[in-house]
């Protein structure tokens, strides 16, 4: 039986797949051409691995020409893995540095399943749980207003909120999204806004921010300040945050940034090195060259 081929979306891009017997298969062969590998050595690397190769199947589907053909193909939920073994090296230069991307976002994902327990995908809507913290926080924040007032300061921070992640309702934000949300929060002063009028323009009627130093400029990793990371970064949370008063139009008081000084310090540190030319064999002792 000839099996039709449909489209699915896998990490933002549609690739095609092959429905038979209530499962999804992925034909691999497409998917080289369109990475620019080899596809008869990935077939090989298949083959080689007792994962694939039991799971591995030869499917018949039509081709978009309306021609049949014959297609080597594994199961959706299998490609992770399949990709995730793909070398970098022999990918086309344009999707090297996705498919790197791709390759520690998964070593991270293997980490946090093994060590943690659990690992949440941080482009995935936030989960119910996590809304209830955020609205957690936030009846905490106005917990010590007057009855007739809490109402309206909780709406003006959701709103605030939503002004400032440029979303509709809480629900539309994103688990990566959920640590800046929770530090928007409580750095969020209301007190200051259900004053007298006279009084609002005290200095604790702002937001403010405070990234303390934890560390010397001269313990950074060069992976802690570039990569898929960086977005935890004090300087990175700094930026953010400043857009963020910037769109809200919101007073924003800092504190402090010494942690954003020694990153800036480790950074200008390590691109000293990186630009330092290498040592010159014709510098060391021919004594050492003739072993």
């Amino acid at each position: 039986m000839t099996n039709q081929i449909s489209t699915v979306d896998f990490h933002g891009q549609p690739i095609s797949v092959i429905p038979h017997n209530n499962q999804l298969y992925v034909a691999i062969k497409p998917i080289c051409e369109n990475m620019g590998i080899q596809w008869h050595a990935q077939r090989k690397r298949i083959q080689r691995d007792e994962v694939l190769s039991s799971v591995e199947s030869i499917m018949d589907s039509t081709a978009a020409d309306g021609k049949n053909y014959k297609y080597t193909c594994l199961p959706l939920e299998f490609i992770n893995g399949w990709l995730f073994g793909v070398d970098t090296n022999r990918v086309k230069p344009e999707i090297r540095e996705n498919i790197l991307q791709y390759k520690r976002e998964c070593f991270k994902v293997l980490s946090d399943y093994w060590q943690k327990g659990f690992s949440v995908n941080p482009r995935s809507p936030i989960s119910p749980d996590s809304f209830q913290q955020l609205s957690c926080l936030i009846e905490g924040k106005v917990k010590s207003l007057p009855d007739k007032s809490r109402r309206s300061a909780i709406a003006r921070i959701w709103r605030q909120l939503h002004r400032a992640f440029d979303v509709k309702s809480g629900h539309d934000l994103t688990e990566d999204q959920l640590p800046e949300a929770r530090n928007f929060i409580a750095a969020y002063a209301v007190k200051g806004e259900w004053l007298p009028r006279q009084e609002s323009l005290l200095p604790d009627s702002c937001s403010s921010i405070s990234l303390p130093r934890h560390k010397g400029w001269h313990e950074y990793r060069a992976d802690e300040l570039c990569g898929p990371d960086t977005y935890l970064t004090a300087t990175s949370h700094l930026i953010r945050t400043l857009l963020q008063a910037k769109k809200s139009q919101e007073p924003l008081q800092v504190k402090e940034i010494s942690a954003v000084v020694e990153e800036v310090k480790a950074m200008r540190h390590l691109l000293e090195l990186s630009q330092r030319p290498p040592k010159s064999l014709s510098k060391v002792p021919r004594s050492y060259l003739q072993g």
